[in-house]
């Protein structure tokens, strides 16, 4: 029956916003490690949790993770957060890994317990790229003796001692590396010389080598004693028929190609004439 009797409840209800996930990421190259960072916009709700998926089998529950991908390739990464009144929300988004290079080359050059043998005349030394997943070069020489940007680079060193040889590969992006050896450059003859002295004409004395040779490697020894003769000889004998003053001249070429040279001077002496005078004397005067 109606009785005329009722009653009212009144109870306040909030509606919380969705939250919108969000996040921002630093991408860089294989080799270094992509840092997410979480935009969430909470709407004056505080988020409880956050899950990702890196797209790359492995997960993460931090508000900014750091993941380590170790294929260069595209990925869809997820974030699902869930805020304390229960609201959620996911977003997806793509990332890119870009590949790594790396740097290295060869070089190819004589050397000589693990020294580098040059010369005055020839000999460059060779560097050969061998670099993974590179399409640009930039070669450092020395103290910038030579910038070249080919794939291979070839240098004539001015003189003996120690160069930094630093190469920079780039793939094409930002995703560049370098390497850097340092080699000894030593002279392929260290010292050429002789011991000669001046003589009587008509004399035979020995041209005495005393050169120093890298690795003892001789090709040639080439003489010029100044009179139009000529030996071959590491320590020749030369007999001068004429007295004067003649410039003597040693070349030696190694089996590297190196050459090096020297000139002494030596005077020959005329013979001396032996003479003497006499008179007739009486026995026992």
């Amino acid at each position: 029956p109606n009785t005329g009797c009722e009653d009212v409840s009144t109870k306040w209800a909030r509606i919380l916003p969705k939250p919108v996930a969000d996040f921002n990421f630093i991408t860089d190259c294989q080799k270094f490690p992509v840092e997410f960072f979480t935009t969430v916009n909470r709407n004056f709700d505080q988020v409880e949790s956050v899950s990702w998926n890196f797209g790359d089998g492995k997960t993460s529950a931090l508000i900014d993770p750091i993941n380590n991908y170790t294929i260069a390739k595209n990925y869809n990464v997820t974030l699902n957060i869930t805020t304390f009144g229960g609201c959620k929300d996911t977003i997806i988004k793509p990332i890119s890994v870009l590949p790594n290079s790396i740097a290295n080359f060869n070089i190819t050059g004589q050397q000589q317990g693990g020294k580098y043998i040059r010369c005055d005349n020839l000999l460059a030394i060779q560097f050969n790229d061998n670099s993974t997943n590179a399409t640009t070069y930039q070669w450092v020489i020395g103290n910038n003796l030579s910038r070249p940007k080919t794939q291979d680079a070839q240098f004539v060193f001015p003189d003996t001692g120690q160069y930094d040889i630093r190469l920079t590969v780039n793939p094409g992006n930002r995703c560049e590396d370098d390497t850097l050896r340092t080699i000894q450059i030593i002279d392929g003859i260290t010292k050429v010389d002789f011991r000669t002295k001046d003589i009587c004409v008509k004399t035979d004395q020995t041209f005495t080598n005393t050169s120093v040779i890298v690795k003892n490697d001789v090709k040639t020894y080439s003489w010029n004693f100044g009179d139009n003769t000529f030996s071959s000889l590491k320590n020749p004998v030369k007999n001068y028929l004429l007295p004067g003053t003649y410039t003597v001249k040693l070349v030696i070429e190694t089996l590297l190609g190196c050459k090096d040279s020297l000139e002494k001077t030596v005077t020959i002496y005329p013979a001396p004439k032996a003479n003497f005078t006499n008179e007739n004397v009486c026995q026992n005067s």
